[in-house]
């Protein structure tokens, strides 16, 4: 199980070529072949309970193939007639003879790859299931939603394997001292074998792929147990592993991260697909080794959920000695006392949310410069300081670094004396604290995930070009300079993008389910979830440029049911941030009637 590769790989491989691979074979191969009658007709060979075999056990069926199958097994067991009485757990239905993916025979008629499935077409071999799907996709005319699909499978195929070896297969295979599979493909993988940034950029790079599924089944009427349409297609075919893979042996919540993916594969499996039932139901039996093997690793915390889950807490400062001293000099260890300018987009979210959790803090306004800590003199403008503040210190002074553990970002909220950091993380914590419904924190778990790449486009087609103008007298140059007009390609362009689109048709799809939008993402008053995303209308068309109302209507019309009855705290955000987007669109005007539009990639 899981040995799908021949070749170990060092580097995280994606976006491979979606053509499928001939095997050239060699004059010793074709005689094989033919001595054993693989050369005429169709023949495949594979397990059909694992996941790379499993889709072509699917996919003839849908392309009206009917293939004579040789059952591999996972030894260097020689070509042999299937015996009476053998378990059916361990041979692909209806075959009649077996072998090893280590044995001589296929190594030579795979040339050389000894990689499962393989399927022989007329005495020419192919490999790559996903890719002889996409072969039989393009010669059955299918459809380019058909096709995509496919192609969405190939391109993050290897990485969620790269996945599985690491939380599920590695602890597996070296209990079982790797007798099924070739040690140097898994020796390097498992507990303390990767580093954390490796870790999370193969995480990423599943978010990203799982994000697109659910994406694609959230935009049909019913979720039925297809992709594409109201029957089977090998689109369904391609994506067939995909839950009970990262569920059965990464270990991953797919129920609880993408709901519309798992609920599709409980469709699937009311009518289980011809070809289908070998893995539907004798796959899960070597998922449970894989989370024996693994049970105590992840209890101790060797689990790929806190990929989606670390950033959802939120994130408490350890303060210094000079911290604490600090805070209770100021009188800021008692109580609650929240930092920020409410009419910023991260502050506000925090300032609408705090009256909502019943919460009076105090306020310290924080503005975009370094000036020390001072009483808001009588007359101040009311635009630059947070409503209800009576002091106010600059983000870079270094009392605030000082405080926010050297962090200096806002908001910030101290309670009884401890530091928290994250507006969104913040909201999730209290929305726990006050026991709120499971449609509200994950809404706040959804602007999370997405905050970090939304802010990335609004440096980029927005604030950088201000900042530049301004010559960066409101914030760090560094934070901004390699953003705006030439300074990403269109390949990170496009990833941006596609993250904000996916983002935001969850937030149209969420309030498209309601009966009517009213103004509130949950029901028909407010929760922290409209705090959680209070900002991202303005902040998106407002910074970006992008045409919210056009390309998102309930997301739009949602926002202009709020401005008619603002929420308290939101004031400041609603009527003051407009002012500073007035600047952005000033500075970014040029760039934009010349091509640099956000827009371009909708």
């Amino acid at each position: 199980m899981g040995c799908i590769q021949s070749n170990p790989i060092h580097t995280i491989p994606k976006k491979k070529n979606n053509a499928v691979e001939e095997i050239v074979l060699t004059s010793e191969a074709k005689v094989a072949l033919a001595e054993h009658g693989w050369d005429k007709g169709i023949v495949a060979f594979g397990f059909t309970a694992s996941e790379a075999t499993s889709k072509l056990g699917v996919g003839l069926p849908i392309a009206g193939i009917d293939a004579q199958w040789v059952t591999i097994s996972f030894d260097d067991s020689n070509l042999e007639d299937i015996p009476e009485g053998f378990d059916p757990n361990f041979m692909t239905p209806g075959s009649t003879q077996k072998m090893g993916v280590k044995c001589e025979l296929y190594h030579t008629i795979t040339g050389g790859a000894a990689t499962m499935p393989a399927l022989a077409i007329e005495g020419e071999m192919y490999l790559g299931s996903d890719a002889i799907l996409k072969k039989l996709a393009l010669e059955s005319k299918a459809p380019k939603a058909v096709t995509d699909l496919i192609d969405l499978s190939i391109e993050y195929n290897e990485i969620a394997f790269e996945a599985m070896k690491h939380w599920g297969w590695a602890a597996m295979h070296a209990y079982q001292n790797y007798s099924m599979v070739n040690k140097e493909h898994y020796e390097n993988y498992g507990f303390g074998k990767k580093d954390e940034a490796w870790e999370k950029t193969v995480t990423d790079d599943i978010k990203t792929f799982m994000s697109k599924l659910e994406e694609t089944l959230g935009a049909k009427k019913e979720i039925n147990g297809f992709y594409v349409g109201d029957s089977l297609t090998l689109a369904d075919a391609s994506l067939m592993n995909w839950v009970q893979s990262l569920e059965g042996v990464t270990g991953l919540d797919v129920k609880k991260h993408y709901p519309n993916v798992y609920a599709n594969w409980e469709k699937t499996k009311e009518n289980p697909p011809a070809g289908s039932q070998h893995f539907i139901y004798g796959f899960p039996v070597f998922c449970g080794y894989v989370s024996q093997a693994n049970q105590q690793l992840r209890e101790d915390g060797f689990d790929i959920n806190k990929y989606w889950d670390k950033n959802n807490a939120a994130e408490e400062i350890v303060l210094t000695s000079e911290a604490k001293a600090a805070l209770a000099e100021h009188g800021w260890d008692k109580g609650i006392v929240a930092f920020g300018f409410t009419a910023s987009e991260a502050t506000s979210k925090l300032g609408v949310g705090l009256p909502i959790a019943g919460i009076d803090a105090q306020w310290v306004t924080i503005s975009f410069d370094d000036s020390n800590l001072e009483d808001i003199p009588e007359g101040f403008d009311p635009n630059f300081m947070t409503p209800g503040s009576t002091q106010k210190m600059g983000v870079k002074c270094e009392l605030y670094h000082t405080i926010t553990g050297g962090a200096a970002t806002m908001p910030a909220l101290a309670i009884e004396g401890e530091m928290y950091l994250g507006s969104d993380a913040i909201l999730k914590k209290l929305a726990l604290e006050s026991k709120a419904p499971k449609a509200v924190t994950d809404l706040i778990d959804l602007s999370i995930e997405y905050n970090e790449i939304a802010f990335e486009a609004m440096k980029h087609w927005g604030w950088a070009a201000m900042h530049a103008y301004q010559n960066y007298s409101m914030v760090n140059k560094e934070h901004y300079e390699n953003y705006g007009f030439g300074k990403k390609d269109e390949a990170w362009e496009k990833t941006v993008t596609d993250d904000i689109k996916t983002f935001m048709s969850k937030l149209e799809e969420t309030l498209g389910a309601k009966k009517e939008i009213n103004g509130f993402y949950v029901g028909d008053s407010l929760t922290l979830a409209d705090a959680s995303l209070m900002n991202w209308v303005q902040s998106l068309e407002g910074v970006t440029g992008l045409d919210v109302k056009k390309h998102y209507p309930n997301v739009y019309a949602n926002w202009e049911k709020t401005k008619e009855n603002p929420p308290a705290g939101s004031q400041h955000f609603i009527y003051g941030f407009p002012v500073f987007c007035g600047y952005v669109s000033q500075a970014n005007q040029q760039l934009r009637e010349e091509g640099f539009d956000i827009n371009k990639y909708w």
